[in-house]
């Protein structure tokens, strides 16, 4: 009896090993026989920190313009209107084309001096623009021309395109407004420029676009402008406004020099 008693018990502590080895295989079961399409969250070979990468905005492409660029451009292809007449202005009568269209590049102009006042970046399409239409037909579009000159450095293009816009304009007050602009480039190389242009105004430009230079030319008057202006009163007809004022400028220098 005792010989089968310890067969038994020899069994019963196998089964009980070999039980216990499979269990412990089971439980070191290597992730792989995991189903693949979750065997990644449980993975911990080769497994990274995960990290946000910054995004940035795309850049654009050297060749393609900015949104400054498109803006200014088309202030100045409004211009074209003139030429085609076929843009969106009312031709209500001979001049109503004319007329919308001017004032309505003068508003852009208006907005987009505005809107870039203290950025440095939109220099040169200020000059680009300025220069553009200062030599326009319509005085409210030089005029806005003329502010756009007054927030940029001189330069000798400026002054041209100012000089040349202006040339012969029976427009006084455009004149007039143009007179401070003009006053910045004392001093400065340009200098000349500014008493032949306002020299050939009053000698021959409209009537009342002379007399408004003549009654503020003082500042403009000294030692090497003198006879400039003192020879440019010699071509003005005797008793005209223009002679009266100028004569009277020069004689107001002339007594400045002497501590009169």
């Amino acid at each position: 009896m005792k010989k089968p008693i310890l067969i038994t018990l020899v069994v019963l502590t196998l089964i009980v090993f070999l039980n216990k080895k499979r269990d412990t295989k089971n439980s070191e079961e290597p992730i792989s026989s995991i189903p693949r399409s979750v065997s990644h969250l449980f993975s911990t070979k080769n497994r990274n920190p995960i990290t946000t990468q910054k995004t940035t905005a795309p850049r654009l492409p050297a060749n393609v313009p900015s949104d400054i660029e498109i803006e200014a451009q088309m202030i100045i292809d409004t211009n074209k209107c003139y030429d085609t007449q076929i843009c969106n202005y009312p031709q209500t009568d001979p001049r109503s084309y004319e007329v919308a269209l001017g004032k309505d590049i003068a508003k852009k102009l208006q907005q987009f001096r505005l809107k870039y006042k203290n950025n440095s970046d939109v220099q040169k399409w200020k000059e680009q623009i300025a220069r553009k239409f200062i030599k326009s037909f319509d005085g409210f579009v030089q005029e806005e021309a003329l502010k756009m000159f007054s927030e940029l450095p001189i330069a000798s293009e400026n002054l041209q395109a100012i000089t040349q816009g202006l040339q012969n304009s029976p427009d006084a007050l455009l004149i007039k407004l143009a007179i401070p602009e003009l006053q910045r480039y004392l001093g400065s190389s340009y200098e000349s420029q500014v008493h032949t242009f306002l020299s050939s105004t009053i000698a021959t430009g409209a009537h009342f676009s002379s007399e408004v230079v003549t009654e503020n030319i003082g500042p403009f008057i000294s030692n090497s402008s003198y006879n400039v202006y003192k020879q440019t009163a010699q071509q003005l007809p005797q008793g005209s406004s223009a002679l009266r004022n100028l004569s009277t400028a020069l004689r107001d220098y002339a007594l400045q020099q002497t501590g009169a």
